[in-house]
């Protein structure tokens, strides 16, 4: 599948051997793609009874529809490959996923530094930095090549998803605590600046930040969205929080304005002489 990313394949595939496991009553790991053996309707009607199974047992609205998603690719290949047609499949909606909230740390960037400070490596301090002081995903993050972090002209160079790079400046504290895991890389003679999987590195700022005291149950999208939130309060300028994160979609931004309702009530607030509370 032309223009998708890395993990959003590694997902479609692991889903589409979970179907064909759970039709064959066997497991994900010795499912046999040629054994497994389907037509158009029962592949439809299983399909049908396999999603009505995994609604109830997914954790989240997105871990279903991306299993709706990865069916359809599957029936499309079906089609295209082996004439099987499956057209009812192809028309099947997934429930709307709930509006998107920015969930930033509460602390502020003043969480990530502790966060930081809780590192017991140079990777694990690199990971922080390129997610809560550049506005990395953790996958973008984990697929950061020595080469692409320009140290001359402070840039680091993100993304990947569908393709695309965008550049991001880096500060000069960004810089501190990216630089030695830069470092380690280049002598040991690794591409990439952190050598995590992808279960690890969510799980390792997860660690951090019990052990750094922060408020909630911080998840590592949490540091982006607190990188982007930092920004927006800086500059109030959503076209730039857009190119420094990489969204396609505006609406996608706009939800970092969203974070700010509490500090816009406090500012409206009046009491009954009319003077700002």
């Amino acid at each position: 599948m032309k223009g998708k990313a890395p993990n959003t394949l590694r997902g479609y595939r692991a889903d589409c051997r979970d179907f064909l496991a759970w039709h064959g009553g066997g497991t994900i790991d010795t499912v046999k793609w040629e054994e497994v053996q389907l037509d158009g309707n029962e592949f439809e009607f299983r399909a049908a009874e396999y999603l009505s199974v995994r609604k109830k047992t997914d954790g989240s609205i997105s871990t279903f529809r991306r299993r709706i998603t990865s069916l359809k690719a599957f029936a499309t290949y079906l089609r295209k490959a082996h004439g099987i047609h499956v057209d009812d499949l192809l028309e099947f909606r997934g429930p709307k996923p709930p509006k998107a909230e920015a969930h930033p740390l509460r602390e502020g960037w003043a969480g990530v530094f502790r966060l930081i400070g809780r590192a017991k490596s140079n990777q694990e301090r690199a990971l922080v930095a390129l997610a809560g002081l550049c506005g990395a995903r953790v996958s973008e993050a984990r697929e950061c090549k020595v080469a692409h972090v320009d140290l001359e002209a402070r840039l680091i160079f993100l993304g990947g998803k569908h393709g695309h790079y965008r550049k991001v400046p880096l500060s000069r504290v960004a810089m501190l605590h990216i630089l030695p895991a830069l470092i380690d890389a280049k002598q040991d003679g690794r591409d990439c600046l952190i050598e995590m999987c992808d279960t690890t590195a969510r799980e390792t700022v997860k660690r951090l930040a019990r052990e750094a005291g922060l408020v909630g149950d911080p998840a590592s999208h949490d540091l982006r969205m607190t990188f982007g939130t930092e920004i927006y309060n800086k500059t109030k300028d959503l076209r730039l929080v857009q190119e420094l994160l990489g969204h396609e979609d505006p609406k996608t931004t706009a939800i970092y304005t969203e974070s700010q309702m509490p500090s816009m009530r406090a500012a409206v607030e009046i009491d009954e002489e009319g003077t700002l509370e």
